[in-house]
């Protein structure tokens, strides 16, 4: 909380910890107020606060042992017409829609070299995406979030994926859906280069 520096002792906690975490919670309640609406305090079971913001609703926990306090925040509301579900669902269509705006009208070109093949990739999305979230928390600068995978994309029926090898030759790829593409490599054994030249050698000795 801003404004608040503290230092946990804990002496003695031992099975009482429980009556401490409560009066830690009861405690925290008024501070946590001047920002959130506190929608009520549990002391049985999770002992924390039910809290809402007026759009999301989130239970804050705390667990005292002999060396520290634990607090966590999970996002609450179960019910299908919830705020909270409403906002998840709000945020989901967002992120999709837009991913379906870039994928659908993707004109860009990919290209990659790997284990000696040549992988042109026209018209995919890779799925390298940032996104920053409509809702910000009150108390923290606005954040990214980074979703990665390397090596994989996003395809769909528009998409060309050109595979070239100068011993294999040259395949292309189209698709009759939307799909996640991933592109890796054979496994293969640590020794496979020592054999493989093993017998380049055989090979050369016997002509």
């Amino acid at each position: 909380m801003p404004g608040i520096s503290s230092e946990l002792v804990t002496r003695g906690v031992g099975n009482d910890s429980e009556a401490w975490s409560i009066r830690i919670a009861k405690l925290f309640a008024p501070m946590i107020g001047k920002y959130f609406t506190i929608l009520g305090i549990s002391t049985k079971g999770s002992i924390g606060i039910s809290i809402s913001d007026g759009i999301v609703r989130a239970f804050v926990s705390f667990v005292l042992n002999e060396r520290n306090l634990s607090l966590q925040v999970t996002l609450s509301g179960t019910e299908e017409d919830s705020p909270t579900i409403r906002t998840h669902d709000s945020i989901m269509h967002d992120v999709i829609n837009n991913v379906k705006d870039l994928l659908y009208n993707s004109e860009r070109v990919d290209e990659l070299m790997i284990g000696n093949h040549y992988i042109r990739i026209e018209r995919g999305l890779p799925l390298n995406l940032v996104y920053e979230p409509r809702i910000r928390p009150k108390l923290l600068d606005p954040m990214l979030i980074t979703v990665y995978r390397p090596r994989v994309f996003l395809v769909t029926p528009r998409t060309r994926v050109t595979v070239e090898h100068v011993q294999h030759g040259t395949r292309s790829i189209s698709f009759d859906g939307t799909y996640a593409l991933e592109i890796t490599t054979t496994r293969v054994s640590i020794d496979y280069l020592e054999k493989m030249n093993a017998m380049a050698l055989k090979r050369l000795q016997a002509g």
